[in-house]
């Protein structure tokens, strides 16, 4: 037995995982749902409980860590209480927090914030103290399969008996737990597939899903899910956080002090280490850094170099570099391996593969002569930026690693080649969100070419770049655009709702299915706003929707006469014809007077994106160029 699930068993999760079983088992079950039960009974054998613990839960509870790159964690050991927040309440997820409801609940949060290991503590707290089975999953490595078919496998897996329809029947009991992680890193062409799925289930089964998922994605703005958004970490977090990493001891015994006095000092710093994954790769490169980084982008840049070197460092490090290349040359060829990868879409490799993306990468930088076998353990077994995840699987230690450095990939080619690269990027940022990270990166590591090849042929395709010739115009064009086709889709015909009668919540549950969908054309040029934060954030996006779950506007909903529309649709299941119902968000603004209100604010965040990512841009080259003039006379 493995050490995790010999800990796993050591505190009680197999019998807690009992209790849940037992306790499910009670419950009054109704005669449609005796297929569910069956399966619910077989949990209860010995060999099938011990597979659920064994091939389920502790596959969800090992983590691993640059600062623990040779062996599996535990969840528990490195853990640090995070909180999210939702409508100005914050919530810690700490010992004995539990969900529970029948709703569709979805974290988000930035790169390295912690929402997969969020997802991991919810996961171990269900099972401790909750009354439903949970199921984990990544959604990446089902997203062909789908979550439904996924969550067969998952129970045939343990030896349980069943089919489809004891499957449906236990979905619907109201006993299971689906916690699903990383919407975002789900290929772009599967993610309304998957949305689809999601809702799917919890609308047929009234199954309790929760999500996560950076932000900007569709599921953030999907209606009738509840969003729960991950805090930053404070001053108190980040050093609680390097006191767990101290106990790994893989640094010298006065770093953690060392750092605690500068983090005293310095709220740069406290800003900077944002997030866990900032936390514990400033822990393992402090001893070696040159400089302390100013953001998160300069610390990533000093990151390959110093893990590369770090073995030459760090007390009782004993692994030697597998291949000669100097270390510039390795690093341009793990950029270009980034690069490649992540325009490939792709994020896990075999062994085999990373090989060939390896070689591919060496060939780029032309350092055909050396062997990918070992400069890809190089990047696996010292740098750690690439780990290995069971068995001939590796993955990137983070997402954002794997963006950042495609990002400096396409910085050091030449400025023919950079033209070619960034216009692949500009086609790609308009279709799907796979680069839109690594153009960020980009336009904060080289901002002129990225602005010139990039940000300035979005604002003349979007006619940002003439905004200042004719505002009125550009927003009374860019209000029809965006409520286009926005519709609130009806659960059925509406009765009227009194004022007083139901909250803004309970009237949107009732009546409201969804809200959408939403243009989303003009997203692309929010990654080079101040405000990104994200894929594909939109704050034209935002305030619609701020706008159209307001109180106001639901109640005026179910009680104008004349706004609501029909259109007959044929079920799938069984071909018999429904009546759907559906209203016009313009029509409700229209109804309101809030026509100009919304305009206003469209010119606000217009006037405001203009200003960021256009004539700001601008204006600071022309300085720039003037400057070359005076001085060099060039």
């Amino acid at each position: 037995m493995d050490p995790i699930t010999a800990e796993i068993l050591r505190i009680g999760i197999s019998e807690s995982a009992k209790l849940i079983f037992q306790k499910v088992l009670s419950k009054n079950w109704m005669k449609e749902y005796t297929g569910g039960r069956s399966i619910v009974e077989q949990l209860l054998s010995l060999d099938i409980q011990s597979d659920y613990i064994v091939k389920h839960i502790s596959r969800a509870m090992k983590m691993r860590t640059i600062h623990s790159s040779e062996n599996d964690v535990m969840l528990n050991s490195i853990y640090h209480p995070l909180t999210i927040h939702r409508e100005g309440k914050n919530i810690k997820v700490d010992d004995k927090f539990l969900l529970s409801d029948n709703n569709i609940t979805n974290i988000i949060g930035f790169a390295g914030q912690g929402k997969s290991t969020i997802l991991r503590k919810i996961l171990l707290e269900s099972i401790k103290n909750g009354d439903k089975i949970p199921f984990f999953m990544e959604l990446r490595k089902i997203e062909a399969k789908g979550i439904e078919n996924s969550l067969l496998s998952i129970i045939e897996e343990l030896g349980i008996k069943t089919d489809k329809k004891s499957l449906n029947s236990l979905l619907s009991s109201g006993n299971i737990l689906l916690l699903l992680d990383g919407f975002d890193e789900i290929s772009s062409k599967m993610r309304m597939d998957i949305l689809s799925e999601i809702i799917s289930l919890n609308r047929r089964h009234g199954v309790q899903i929760i999500t996560t998922s950076r932000g900007g994605t569709e599921i953030c703005t999907e209606s009738n899910i509840i969003n729960y958004t991950v805090n930053k970490i404070k001053r108190s977090d980040i050093m609680s956080m390097l006191k767990k990493l101290s106990e790994s001891q893989e640094v010298e015994e006065d770093t953690l002090q060392q750092i605690f006095h500068m983090l005293k000092g310095n709220t740069s710093l406290v800003e900077t280490m944002n997030c866990p994954l900032l936390v514990t790769l400033f822990y393992i490169c402090y001893p070696h850094l040159d400089s302390i980084p100013d953001s998160a982008t300069e610390f990533y840049s000093k990151l390959f170099t110093t893990l590369y070197f770090r073995h030459d460092k760090v007390k009782n490090y004993k692994r030697e570099r597998k291949s000669d290349i100097p270390p510039p040359e390795a690093f341009n060829v793990f950029c270009a391996l980034c690069f490649k990868s992540i325009y490939d879409n792709k994020q896990d490799f075999t062994e085999l593969s990373l090989f060939e993306y390896t070689k591919q990468s060496l060939a780029l930088c032309g350092a055909n002569e050396a062997r990918p076998e070992d400069i890809a353990y190089d990047f696996v077994d010292i740098t750690c930026l690439i780990q290995r995840d069971g068995y001939d699987r590796y993955v990137f230690l983070h997402k954002s690693i794997q963006e950042y450095h495609a990002a400096e990939y396409v910085k050091s080619l030449s400025l023919e080649k950079k033209r070619q690269f960034m216009g692949a990027i500009l086609e790609s940022i308009q279709n799907e969100p796979k680069l839109s990270a690594t153009a960020r990166y980009l336009y904060e590591i080289d901002k002129e070419n990225t602005y010139e090849l990039i940000c300035k042929p979005l604002c003349e395709r979007y006619g940002i770049d003439k905004y200042k010739d004719n505002e009125e115009f550009y927003v009374e064009k860019l209000y029809t655009e965006l409520m286009e086709g926005v519709v609130y889709q009806l659960h059925s015909f509406p009765d009227n709702v009194k004022k007083e009668e139901l909250s803004s919540e309970e009237i949107f549950h009732r009546g409201i299915s969804s809200i959408g969908p939403f243009n989303s054309s003009i997203s692309p040029l929010f990654i080079f706003s101040s405000h990104y934060k994200g894929e594909q954030i939109n704050l034209y996006t935002d305030l619609l929707i701020k706008e159209a779950i307001k109180k106001e506007y639901l109640e005026a909903l179910f009680n104008m006469s004349g706004i609501i529309y029909s259109i007959d649709s044929v079920e799938p299941d069984n071909k018999l014809t429904k009546k759907m119902y559906y209203a016009k968000l313009s029509d409700v603004v229209d109804g309101l007077n809030k026509k100009e209100y919304i305009k206003k604010m469209i010119m606000e965040i217009t006037s405001a994106l203009h200003y960021d990512v256009f004539s700001s841009n601008k204006a600071l080259i022309e300085r720039k160029n003037n400057a070359l003039s005076d001085i060099f006379g060039l």
